[in-house]
């Protein structure tokens, strides 16, 4: 297990998973009850910037990410997954 100094001074893989609110079209007896692909605004490299910007405490400069994974869904209509959150993962690559 390693002893981490923040802000990270590594390179980094980060994958990005954004659960946005349902609209009401989407809540509907026959639709499903998954989460289910958004592709509509905001696009997802605003969110993503939004995101990394805000992680300075965390990573010392956005340009240490050597990858990035985006994906964007809207919320499932009940279970775990059904409140809107975004949810960031972050491997540490050594090099």
């Amino acid at each position: 297990r390693y002893q981490l100094e923040y802000p990270l001074n590594m390179p980094v893989s980060v994958e990005l998973v954004y659960h946005i609110k349902r609209p009401a079209t989407l809540n509907r007896k026959k639709c499903i009850d998954n989460l289910i692909p958004h592709s509509k605004r905001p696009d997802v490299d605003n969110l993503a910037k939004l995101t990394l910007d805000s992680m300075d405490e965390i990573l010392y400069d956005d340009s240490l990410i050597h990858e990035l994974k985006m994906i964007k869904y809207y919320c499932a209509k009940t279970g775990e997954n059904a409140n809107p959150k975004t949810i960031i993962r972050l491997e540490f690559l050594h090099g």
